[in-house]
């Protein structure tokens, strides 16, 4: 949990000024690139609308903070240390 926790409260990688990134920011430099039978995929880190078209410009993807994701490491965590004390 330590190593977890750690990783994502650098703010280097998943700990932002607005919430945890659902990707880390590493990506924005190095980007992950798959080549697979002559098919490229890569993810990266883009903090504003969706860089593909795939799914139209303007898809679902809202940047790297998403409000549920928050909230369910929150609560999370919450339940996680509850959890410990009672031991």
């Amino acid at each position: 949990m330590k190593c977890l926790l750690r990783r994502m409260l650098d703010e280097t990688e998943f700990l932002s000024e607005y919430g945890v990134r659902s990707l880390s920011r590493v990506h924005k430099d190095h980007p992950f690139v798959l080549e697979e039978n002559g098919n490229r995929f890569v993810i990266e880190y883009s903090p504003s609308d969706s860089t593909t078209t795939e799914f139209g410009r303007n898809s679902n993807w809202r940047g790297q903070i998403w409000l549920p994701r928050n909230h369910m490491l929150i609560e999370s965590l919450y339940e996680f240390s509850s959890l410990l004390w009672r031991l």
